[in-house]
């Protein structure tokens, strides 16, 4: 009998008010029905680029042997740790895979495919770190094998082979853990930029998922890295139990507020025979044990929760640690909460205002799970596995932790543990290490009742969160395990025939047909004033055709490799240029976007021209820039070598850019100096009659975007939405604000103005069509762009940190 739980029950508040606040993480799903089974009819055929595995392996390589001649003591001068250059090399194969699989993400307009990539990677990794480190034991075992018997060079590496066995799954926890780090900075940075930008969030698969130091582990049953994040518990395979008792008095103390899957399950010799062959059943994994980790994290599981919770991944409050802290009114700042305010994270949800529970209630928590400890016979086990970690990394990591454990629970004397440590190398002064463990054995018995109700409201937390990732583990490495990295060319060859294969390869290893133009976008550059400009020239004796090319056409020819543009046609008051998009290269189907930037930065160029034009005192010059996009390959002539395209793009894109003189004398032009207004003439008498479009544009400075193409725009970026109001703007527009890459992958913003055309009545512009057509303008005033940035960072949906470059950068 637990004695004091019927006041416990007392003082509880009711469900309802409990569960509110405490949010449950949303489960992950990953819809693996999207893919096609692969050429064994069980996994999904992946291949990943042969260049990116080569500089995976080189670095790797290189890890092992500069971590083991450090950390071994082999101290050699000829073992260097990774160059730069292997580093970098990784690192952009890695961000030119991830974008290859972005872009097929956006052409499916599914996420599934980019998730695909993201497992398929890191399985590789993750088994590549083993392997090769299995590779680098074997090789010296050969190189052993090839000296003669009792030679000194044969005892060096005899022992060098027995520090390997001994510190080998150190040495593969830190080289998975660096490895990893680095391409958590590609993932965190730039990529999640990109992908926040196309496909508008920044982890279609979880950060808690993807960067779980449970998938680090050889297993979880290797103490000495356990410890560094988690509470050392069940560690070792014949004590299962361990971890399944205490989860079993964690979820029972919450038993009315938590779902009833959350339960622990029956135990196996509990079951009848064919349910217990069922479970054990669900353990056959379809890699046979390639995964490290993966029987370990199922085994521990399947003792402790039932199938439904870790293995279909749902997910209750218990999934975050920090409810504990709320429930138990722990201090101090949950790492969890870190990640809140970044949408990678699995707690989506802002944390509720902390509820005033009953002070009774919380404390009565803590003394209940206590009672049901020791009456298990695990209370100093609790305290002992809190204790633990401190101890262990005061004692330099050279004790293991099971032996930490056990000594702090009084199974090893203080004589016997003076003897284990005087054969453990590393163990400088035995009388010191004892003196501070015997110092954290006193300080567990002298602890006060509150010491103690802390101490295990603080194990609590902590294993929640060892809990947590165990389950995210598990799923991570059963999506692993449903794919299949194909490396044999026949095997590849096979999938990619009966079209089973996903394949994300690096641009240069993709096939590619210089015909396969799928897509293309016309931006037409209408200069004016050149003319004025050239005339001054001349009468001051200056050549216009040098001031022109250096001030004009070559800063705009830089601007073309970095959008992805070529040139159609140039001469002096014009400018056409065009963006291809390539059925091959789903990942550059930015070219709305990529078009909308370069106009931009075109009118940067102008701009700084006419500040140089004033100092100098010479004309202004005048721009009207329109982009048209089309889903179609244009055509092509040859007039010998000279290419000329054939699109009705360029027809259009001439009419976007161009300015009806008639308007510049309206009210428009005295309020709007730069930008973009169109009209629609009442009386149709003023239109030029084979001109094709029924209205005039107002266009200085300023870039109109095709109607049709914003649909494509949208496809290309997550845009927000603004509704907000400027004096030199019709009331009804709307904003729509986003980023995209260039491509060389720096980051834009882009703002985009929808607004209704107007009525021409008489000499005036000032009504609107009602429900009518609308038109679309990028937006280039500074003060604009800054006030909606303001928004954007009021409303959530982007960081200050995000903007701090600029709305334009």
């Amino acid at each position: 009998m637990l004695f004091g739980f019927d006041f416990f029950l007392k003082q509880k508040p009711d469900t309802g008010k409990l569960v509110a606040p405490l949010a449950a993480p949303p489960p992950f799903r990953f819809k693996l029905d999207r893919f096609n089974k692969g050429i064994d009819n069980v996994h999904i055929d992946v291949m990943l680029s042969p260049k990116f595995a080569d500089a995976a392996v080189r670095l790797v390589r290189q890890s092992i042997e500069h971590d083991a001649n450090e950390n071994l003591g082999w101290k050699s001068k000829w073992i260097a740790p990774p160059t730069p250059k292997t580093v970098d090399a990784f690192l952009r194969h890695y961000a030119e895979l991830m974008d290859a699989a972005l872009g097929v993400a956006r052409k499916a307009s599914q996420r599934e495919p980019i998730q695909l990539a993201q497992f398929a990677l890191f399985k590789f990794l993750l088994v590549l770190v083993g392997a090769e480190l299995r590779n680098f034991r074997d090789g010296l075992h050969q190189e052993r094998g090839y000296q003669e018997c009792g030679g000194g060079k044969a005892m060096r590496i005899y022992d060098q082979l027995a520090a390997l066995s001994r510190e080998m799954p150190q040495i593969h926890h830190r080289v998975a853990q660096n490895l990893f780090g680095q391409v958590l900075k590609v993932e965190a940075g730039v990529l999640a930029k990109r992908r926040k930008s196309l496909l508008g969030r920044s982890w279609p698969v979880p950060r808690e998922i993807l960067f779980n130091p449970i998938l680090l582990l050889p297993s979880p049953w290797q103490d000495e890295q356990l410890v560094k994040h988690y509470p050392p518990v069940g560690g070792r395979r014949d004590n299962l139990g361990e971890f399944a008792e205490i989860n079993q008095v964690i979820t029972g103390l919450f038993a009315d507020y938590l779902p009833e899957w959350t339960q622990p399950p029956l135990p196996t010799d509990a079951l009848p025979e064919a349910a217990a062959s069922a479970r054990f059943g669900s353990r056959l994994r379809l890699d046979q044990g390639n995964l490290p980790g993966f029987l370990d994290v199922d085994l521990l599981l399947d003792r402790a929760l039932r199938e439904e919770e870790y293995a279909q991944g749902r997910t209750s409050w218990l999934d975050d640690p920090g409810n504990f802290k709320r429930l138990l009114s722990i201090e101090g700042e949950e790492p969890e909460a870190l990640d809140r305010a970044d949408e990678s994270s699995l707690l989506l949800d802002p944390p509720s205002p902390q509820p005033q529970y009953h002070m009774a209630f919380r404390l009565q928590l803590a003394r209940e799970a206590q009672l049901r400890f020791r009456s298990i016979g695990l209370l100093e086990r609790v305290y002992a596995l809190y204790e633990a970690p401190a101890v262990f990394e005061q004692l330099g990591g050279q004790v293991p932790v099971r032996m930490i454990i056990e000594y702090l629970e009084g199974d090893i004397t203080r004589v016997a543990m003076g003897k284990r440590l005087a054969h453990i190398k590393g163990i400088a002064d035995v009388d010191a290490a004892i003196k501070r463990l015997e110092h954290s054995k006193t300080g567990l018995r002298r602890r006060g009742q509150p010491e103690r109700e802390k101490c295990v409201a603080d194990f609590m937390v902590r294993f929640a969160r060892l809990r947590r990732d165990l389950k995210l583990a598990h799923r991570a490495f059963w999506i692993m395990d449903q794919i299949n990295l194909l490396e044999q060319p026949s095997h590849i060859e096979l999938s990619r025939s009966n079209r089973s294969l996903h394949e994300f390869v690096l641009p240069e290893e993709r096939v590619k047909d210089p015909n396969d133009i799928c897509g293309h976008t016309i931006l037409k550059a209408d200069l004016r004033g050149s003319s004025r400009i050239t005339k001054e020239l001349r009468k001051r004796n200056l050549n216009p055709a040098t001031h022109f090319t250096l001030n004009f056409f070559t800063p705009i020819n830089d601007l073309l490799e970095k959008f992805g543009a070529k040139k159609v046609f140039v001469e002096g008051d014009a400018v056409i240029l065009s963006l291809y998009e390539y059925e091959s290269a789903p990942q550059d189907w930015l070219s709305v976007c990529r078009a909308a930037g370069l106009a931009r930065k075109i009118l940067d160029v102008v701009d700084l021209q006419n500040a140089q034009n004033r100092k100098h005192d010479l004309p202004p010059l005048e721009l009207g820039l329109g982009i048209c996009y089309l889903d179609e390959a244009p055509a092509f002539l040859y007039d010998g070598d000279h290419e000329i395209m054939i699109s009705a793009a360029i027809n259009r894109a001439d009419r976007l850019s161009s300015c009806a003189a008639s308007l510049r004398q309206t009210r428009i032009g005295a309020r709007l100096p730069r930008g973009v207004e169109v009209a629609e003439p009442v009386n149709q008498g003023i239109m030029q009659k084979d001109s094709g479009d029924s209205l005039l544009r107002y266009n200085v400075n300023g870039i109109e975007l095709d109607a049709a193409a914003f649909p494509k725009l949208c496809k290309e970026l997550a845009l927000q939405r603004i509704e907000a109001r400027f004096p030199q703007y019709s009331p009804n527009s709307l904003f729509y604000v986003g980023r995209y890459p260039d491509k060389i992958g720096a980051m834009h913003w882009l703002v985009i103005r929808e607004a209704p055309v107007r009525l021409w009545i008489g000499n005036d512009a000032d009504v609107e069509e009602t429900g009518g057509r609308l038109f679309y303008e990028v937006v280039t005033d500074p003060q604009v762009t800054k006030e909606l940035m303001v928004r954007l960072v009021a409303a959530g949906l982007v960081s200050q940190r995000e903007t701090a470059a600029g709305p334009h950068q």
